[in-house]
């Protein structure tokens, strides 16, 4: 190797070397905007005029959400609603306002996403946010509309980490727009989101209402009861009825209007199996549903105008028959809806049981 060639492969491996440092030195860079970013996003006082209210907010992130305020039902009243408490438990997100009762995460992730994603329109010009500030554009714990409170989990000495807690207060309309007035604690600024506010606030809103979910093609056999009589329903290549020596082939039509019930099962809220307006229930129908997995789901209708409520009764038997129950079931009875009953109802009626 020549003089020549060995000052080319000198040259060469400095410049790797300063290549390899200034690649680290860009990485470490990038890492230190991306933390400074994240914490930025909820940096008391940024200026957020033309952004997100609390952008990049997600739900893997949170352990817990509190909305309160004024009941929309009695905005004159200044009258305050009961708070919607949602909690996760054991990587679960309950209602701790509603007997932890667990919650539906589409609707939770819904509400979430709106909040974060309402966009600022206009800063309020004050000249301090004090006490009759917050009054005038009510935005105090006494007269915000909502409060949403966002935490993440819980630090090492117990305190709940609190990452935002939102006031909405009064209305804002001009000529052109209207909007909503709010700001956040730990921040100097009153701002207007674009559109009226609307947060569902209702503790049943955010309950799970899917019952069970039970694939019509997992479903081996139906065994019902009404008015005295006694019809059972198996499935061999079609449904056939059981009721009688002879067996007989059943509608089919009428029997998969039934079967469309059972995946979509649905309530309207819950109530603790203790509690008073369920304690004397007359069930008056009983359907009995068996699947191919050794599982059996009875369900006891007590259906009345106004007053219609389901008791889910579960059993299911493992490899080693070992029988197992649904600690949700036992704990709650379901009231349906009126029009949820009365389909229930008109199916069972078309079928002749």
């Amino acid at each position: 190797m020549n003089k020549f060639d060995l000052e080319k492969l000198l040259a060469k491996t400095i410049d790797q070397d300063n290549y390899l440092k200034l690649g680290a030195v860009a990485l470490i860079s990038l890492i230190i905007a991306f933390i400074l970013y994240q914490v930025d996003q909820y940096r008391p006082n940024r200026d957020l005029v033309g952004h997100s209210l609390l952008p990049g907010l997600d739900l893997n992130r949170l352990e817990r959400i509190e909305i309160s305020g004024i009941d929309p039902r009695y905005p004159n009243q200044n009258k305050q609603m009961d708070k919607v408490v949602i909690s996760k438990m054991q990587n679960q997100f309950i209602l701790e306002s509603q007997y932890s009762y667990p919650v539906s995460v589409q609707r939770l992730a819904s509400t979430i996403f709106r909040i974060s994603e309402m966009s600022i329109d206009q800063k309020v010009e004050i000249k301090t946010k004090d006490a009759a500030t917050l009054e005038k554009y009510k935005l105090n714990n006494n007269s915000a509309k909502y409060i949403v409170s966002f935490f993440a989990a819980k630090s090492t000495t117990g305190k709940d980490n609190l990452i935002a807690r939102v006031y909405f207060g009064d209305k804002y309309r001009n000529a052109s727009s209207s909007g909503q007035y709010v700001t956040m604690e730990g921040h100097n600024e009153i701002y207007i989101v674009k559109d009226e506010v609307d947060i569902p606030w209702n503790n049943y809103y955010y309950l799970e209402r899917k019952i069970f979910e039970i694939p019509t093609q997992n479903i081996s056999a139906i065994y019902f009861t009404q008015k005295n009589s006694r019809e059972e329903l198996i499935k061999n290549n079609e449904w056939t009825w059981k009721n009688s020596k002879l067996l007989k082939v059943a509608d089919q039509s009428k029997i998969q209007t039934l079967l469309n019930f059972f995946p979509s099962f649905e309530m309207e809220s819950v109530v603790p199996e203790g509690d008073l307006r369920v304690q004397n229930l007359n069930y008056q129908h009983t359907i009995n549903i068996t699947t191919n997995n050794k599982e059996t789901y009875q369900l006891l209708l007590s259906l009345k105008e106004k007053e219609n409520y389901l008791k889910v009764k579960y059993i299911a038997t493992d490899t080693n028959n070992n029988k197992k129950t649904n600690n949700l079931y036992e704990r709650f009875v379901y009231k349906l809806t009126d029009y949820y009953a009365q389909k229930i109802k008109d199916v069972m009626m078309a079928l002749g049981g």
